[in-house]
């Protein structure tokens, strides 16, 4: 039975604040990289590390897969501040855990947000100061992982994402997201990979990788802690 659009409004934002609420819990136990140590694994905190990325991924799905199928959402601000959010928290992950398995899923859902940031078109403005935003950081991440001579993209450059305007085509597609992840493998296992001498830039580099951005200072309430 076809629900009828403010049910689905609802029901789509009451989804979203859910995992809006688990990655604000969680997404603190994403800490940055910091000298003179290579990061010692701990158990509890890659876990909750990994809950926060996991939602953050459900967070941009659950945007794009309704954007392609109900007009409703076109131009809620409500929506795109959710999927900023799940945005910081991928770059995040990324930054933090360069070698986990996960960072190429978090790589392409960060296109995946662009993509949609990108559709609501210029005159939104804080679609259009998003997008900015994410493209600034996305470059900021393709460029620091590169000096651990990884690259976290699927394919070309666009990470595969069919182009802004054939965002309702991808309505009729398969689901995007996998299930939540229920890897416990620990997410510094690959510290054995880590090449001694860049790491102290890398690290450094990260420390940094949220300044020079332009109106950065929608980023006041960034929670992930060097």
């Amino acid at each position: 039975m076809t629900q009828p659009p403010i049910q689905i409004q609802t029901t789509t934002l009451l989804e979203l604040q859910y995992h809006d609420i688990i990655v604000s819990l969680h997404s603190v136990f994403i800490t940055f990289p910091h000298l003179p140590l290579v990061p010692r694994e701990s158990h509890y905190a890659g876990a909750h590390a990994a809950t926060a990325l996991d939602h953050a991924l459900a967070t941009i799905h659950t945007i794009h897969r309704r954007l392609s199928q109900h007009d409703i959402f076109h131009g809620s601000c409500e929506i795109y501040q959710y999927q900023w959010n799940a945005v910081l928290t991928l770059i995040g992950f990324m930054l933090a855990f360069p070698f986990c398995h996960r960072c190429p899923t978090a790589r392409e859902y960060v296109d995946i947000a662009l993509e949609t940031f990108e559709f609501a078109g210029p005159h939104n403005e804080t679609a259009a100061r998003a997008a900015c935003l994410t493209r600034h950081l996305r470059a900021k991440v393709d460029k620091l992982t590169k000096v651990l001579n990884i690259d976290h993209r699927r394919g070309d450059a666009g990470g595969g994402i069919q182009p802004s305007s054939s965002l309702n085509a991808e309505a009729g597609k398969k689901e995007l997201l996998p299930e939540l992840e229920k890897n416990t493998d620990p997410l510094w296992s690959w510290v054995d990979l880590i090449d001694p001498s860049v790491w102290p830039s890398h690290c450094d580099a990260v420390n940094e990788a949220f300044t020079g951005a332009p109106e950065m200072t929608s980023l006041q309430d960034l929670q992930f802690l060097p």
